[in-house]
C-alpha cells in the first residue's frame, strides 16, 4: 500500500555521486586492489624485520602463515573456533534482539525516552569486562557468562543506532498518516525499511565489540574459545602459533564486518536510503 514512497535507485551516469562513499564504488577492481596494500605492506615489513632480528619471539610472517594453515586444519583448534563462534552468535543474537526493541520503544514513547535513554548512555560506558568476574562467581565459565559478555558490549550501540534510525524524513511519515496509516504501521512498514542501512550499522559496531571482548573474556577465564587457545599457546612458548591464532581472530572478524557490510550494501539497493 505504502510502496509509493520506498525510493528504487535508476540507472546511474558515470558522474552521478549521490551514492554514499563508503558504498559508491565497492566493486570496482582498482578499489579492491588499493584495499590490498596496506595489508601487503605490513607483511613486507613484518617479513623483513623477521630477518633482521632473529627471535624467537618475531617469527617471520611465512612461518606464521604456515602455522596458520596447520591450525585451520586441526580439528582440536576447530573445536575451539567453533565454539568463539556460537557464542558470538548468541550473544550478538541476544543483544541484537533487545537493543532493537528498546530502541523502537523509546522512539515511540516520548515518556519511556526521557527515562531510558539517559541510562542507555550511561550503560554504554560500562565495559562489559569490569564485570566478568562477578560473572565468574555468579555463573561460573560456562556459556551464560560469555554471551552476556557480548550482550553488555553490544546492546547499547544497536539500541541507539535504532533510535537514531528510525528518524526518518517527517514528510514521508506525514504522507502516510494522510493516506490512513497508524502510527505502528509507519513504523513496520516505512520507518524499519529505511533505517536498515542505520540497524545494520549499529550491529556492525556491536558484533565488533563484542568479538573484542569475547577474546578478551577467554582468555581471563575459560575452558574453550580462541582466546583459551592463544593464551594456552603463550604460555607454552609457542610464538608462531600465537601470531597465527591473532591472525586468525582477525580474519573471523574482518569477515563478519564484511558480512553485515554487504547485507548493508544490499539494502541500499532496496530502499535507497543512505545513513544519516
Amino acid at each position: 500500500m505504502y510502496t509509493f514512497l520506498r525510493r528504487r535507485p535508476g540507472p546511474r551516469s558515470a558522474t552521478d555521486t549521490s551514492r554514499p562513499r563508503g558504498l559508491r564504488g565497492a566493486a570496482h577492481p582498482r578499489v579492491s586492489a588499493y584495499n590490498l596494500l596496506g595489508f601487503l605492506a605490513l607483511g613486507a615489513v613484518w617479513q623483513f624485520a623477521g630477518h633482521i632480528r632473529a627471535s624467537p619471539a618475531l617469527p617471520s610472517l611465512g612461518g606464521i602463515l604456515r602455522a596458520a594453515l596447520l591450525l585451520v586444519q586441526d580439528k582440536a583448534f576447530a573445536r575451539h573456533a567453533g565454539a568463539s563462534l556460537k557464542i558470538i552468535a548468541l550473544g550478538t543474537g541476544m543483544a541484537a534482539a533487545v537493543g532493537f526493541a528498546a530502541g523502537l520503544l523509546v522512539f515511540r514513547y516520548g515518556r519511556l525516552r526521557a527515562a531510558l535513554l539517559p541510562m542507555i548512555e550511561c550503560v554504554r560506558g560500562i565495559a562489559s569486562l569490569t564485570l566478568f568476574p562477578l560473572l565468574i562467581i555468579a555463573f561460573g565459565l560456562g556459556t551464560f557468562s560469555r554471551v552476556f559478555v557480548i550482550f553488555w558490549t553490544a546492546w547499547p550501540a544497536i539500541a541507539l543506532s535504532a533510535i537514531s534510525s528510525l528518524d526518518v524524513d517527517p514528510n514521508i511519515a506525514d504522507a502516510a498518516r494522510v493516506s490512513g496509516a497508524g502510527e505502528w504501521k509507519i513504523i513496520t512498514r516505512i520507518r524499519v525499511p529505511m533505517a536498515m542501512q542505520g540497524l545494520i550499522t549499529g550491529l556492525r559496531i556491536g558484533v565488533g565489540g563484542g568479538w573484542v571482548s569475547l577474546v578478551t573474556a577467554e582468555m581471563l577465564g575459560a575452558s574453550k574459545g580462541l582466546g583459551y587457545y592463544l593464551l594456552w599457546c603463550s604460555q607454552s612458548f609457542e610464538f608462531q602459533k600465537v601470531y597465527s591464532v591473532i591472525l586468525i581472530i582477525a580474519a573471523i572478524g574482518g569477515a563478519m564486518n564484511f558480512g553485515l557490510l554487504f547485507l548493508q550494501r544490499k539494502a541500499y539497493l532496496i530502499t535507497g536510503e543512505t545513513t544519516r
